[in-house]
Formats: structure tokens, C-alpha cells, sequence
């Protein structure tokens, strides 16, 4: 339950450095 909030949060950060850096 809590984990995988984590996990998606995580989640879209990766994904918003991913896009920033580009």
C-alpha cells in the first residue's frame, strides 16, 4: 500500500528529471 505510493512517486520524478534534462 504505502510502498508502492513510493514507488510511483519515485516514479514520476524519474520521469520528470528524464524530461529536464532533454
Amino acid at each position: 500500500m504505502f510502498f508502492k505510493e513510493v514507488i510511483d512517486m519515485i516514479d514520476v520524478r524519474i520521469d520528470v528529471m528524464i524530461d529536464m534534462n532533454v
